[in-house]
């Protein structure tokens, strides 16, 4: 039995890892929940414990973990393995309650029916995994197909969830047809893997191409901003305008800078008058029609004390904020803050206070950001045509439904910015910028993305990537990005998917709990 769980740890462990945003090996992931399944039914024919199961099933999703977001340690090593082992645990928990609940299951939907359980926990994990305070869902299962967005055009209608639910289809069907050893659902396994792909490339094709176009510059500074060799503020300004004033044109429309490229912190209420800002209106008054978007660090004073800091001579509260900001030829500059914040590294939820006296030590909450008041706007308007453009922050791009409530039937096309000098020449600076291949399929919007160091370029409405510069490379791009006002399904039901399976899988519970299963 050693043997079999070392082997089944291998090949979900290899499955997911050689899948994970692969071109050429993304069906591999049909297979990643059968050694898990099996193992489960070994638990549920009593050959195997239940508390063996549980330590193996965590190492599985424990090595996934690591196998795919190793260079997170390029950071702080301890938020990196505290990331390892807590995804690692609540990855395993959909699992883990199917177990448990297998029998009870069995006899509320039968034999033939009891995996429907499996699938709705999974899902139900994914999407409430998504809203909760310590939403990591870089390695939800629709993600593994980003780096092939030809087969994937449907997510314009389920959302990523659409591709959980397809990886948990095909698996299951494959262990059930094994566990009955017989070959007659061939037939039915091919329809179930080839009818989606189908249906995909008949999207592909069928769907018009975006004719209406807006100028975009996109900065990639490649800036050492932190440490000694960093640039004072002042002159990490000044080489942000220098690059400005020599690539722009007359028709550029938009300049895209990274996520907190404006060092010089502020408070909000004085960003109108920033020293930045002022250098930045200089530029927007030769050109009436430019925006330039760029991220800040800005402060409000508030008279909530939670998830606030103290000045240190007036004991006021205040909450710092990581911004996106657009500055015009208005005098008013339009804001918004970033509302999903990186769990441990950029926010502490308020309840955990009492952790905090080790919380730093560990390298948690490097930032203390706070998370958006709310009340800003979801988006930057174009006061010349009244169209607008959605700026996303970094971590929030990889939140599909998060974005479409930003947006409304107005809105042109979505920007990304960026901090990923921490990454270094990883894997990791490639994994998030295909995160955005599926954020654009999902919207049917194109993606501007500008990094400091990272992924920077631009990604059209069907996930294929129009251009992309290379990470280690002081760079621009001016560029003319598709615009496209009109909405998809997605857009209007969100993760629909995600909340079906939380209904029912609710329903479920509440009915094993008031009749006696046992």
């Amino acid at each position: 039995m050693a043997l079999k769980l070392f082997l089944c740890t291998f090949i979900s462990t290899l499955s997911f890892r050689i899948a994970f945003q692969s071109f050429y090996f993304w069906f591999f992931i049909f297979i990643f929940f059968l050694p898990i399944l099996w193992l489960e039914n070994e638990v549920y024919t009593k050959k195997l414990k239940k508390r063996y199961f549980f330590i193996w099933i965590w190492l599985i999703f424990l090595f996934i973990n690591v196998s795919v977001l190793y260079w997170t340690v390029n950071d702080t090593l301890i938020s990196s393995i505290i990331l390892y082992v807590c995804n690692g645990l609540l990855m395993s928990l959909p699992i883990l309650l199917f177990c448990v609940l297998h029998r009870r299951l069995e006899k509320l939907l039968t034999e033939k029916y009891v995996y429907v359980g499996f699938g709705l926990f999974w899902l139900s994990f994914e999407y409430l995994h998504s809203l909760s305070d310590f939403a990591f869902p870089f390695l939800n299962l629709g993600n593994i197909f980003s780096s092939i967005p030809q087969i994937i055009q449907w997510f314009s209608i389920t959302g990523i969830l659409g591709g959980s639910f397809w990886v948990l289809l095909v698996n299951v069907f494959i262990f059930i047809t094994y566990q009955k050893s017989t070959h007659q659902n061939i037939f039915t396994l091919i329809f179930l893997v080839v009818m989606p792909i189908f249906i995909s490339f008949l999207m592909l094709y069928t769907t018009e191409k975006d004719k209406e176009t807006k100028e975009i510059l996109i900065m990639h500074p490649n800036m050492v901003r932190y440490g000694q060799d960093a640039l004072l503020h002042i002159e990490q300004i000044n080489k942000y305008t220098e690059i400005i004033n020599k690539n722009i044109t007359k028709n550029t429309d938009y300049v895209l800078m990274p996520e907190t490229a404006i060092q010089i912190k502020q408070w909000r209420h004085l960003l109108d008058n920033h020293l930045p800002t002022l250098f930045f209106q200089q530029i927007t008054k030769k050109y009436p029609k430019l925006k330039i978007i760029a991220g800040v660090i800005t402060s409000e004073y508030s008279k909530d004390s939670i998830e606030t800091e103290k000045e240190k001579y007036t004991n006021k509260h205040f909450k710092t904020y990581n911004a996106m900001i657009q500055i015009d030829n208005t005098k008013n500059v339009q804001w918004r803050t970033k509302s999903k914040l990186v769990p441990y590294e950029e926010r502490r939820p308020y309840y955990l206070d009492w952790f905090s006296p080790i919380y730093f030590y560990f390298g948690g909450e490097r930032w203390n950001y706070t998370k958006n008041l709310g009340i800003e706007n979801n988006f930057f308007e174009d006061n010349i045509s009244g169209l607008n453009v959605v700026p996303l922050i970094c971590y929030e791009s990889f939140f599909d439904e998060f974005a479409t409530t930003k947006m409304n039937q107005k809105t042109m096309f979505l920007t990304c910015s960026a901090n990923e000098v921490w990454y270094k020449n990883t894997e990791g600076i490639t994994q998030e910028f295909e995160k955005i291949r599926l954020l654009a399929i999902c919207t049917s919007k194109s993606v501007a993305r500008s990094s400091d160091f990272g992924g920077s370029g631009l990604v059209d409405k069907q996930g294929n990537v129009l251009v992309k510069l290379d990470n280690d490379k002081k760079d621009f791009l001016l560029v003319n990005i598709p615009i496209n006002t009109k909405n998809t399904l997605f857009m209007y039901w969100g993760e629909i998917i995600g909340k079906i399976a939380l209904f029912f899988m609710l329903f479920i519970i509440l009915v094993i709990l008031s009749c006696n299963y046992t």
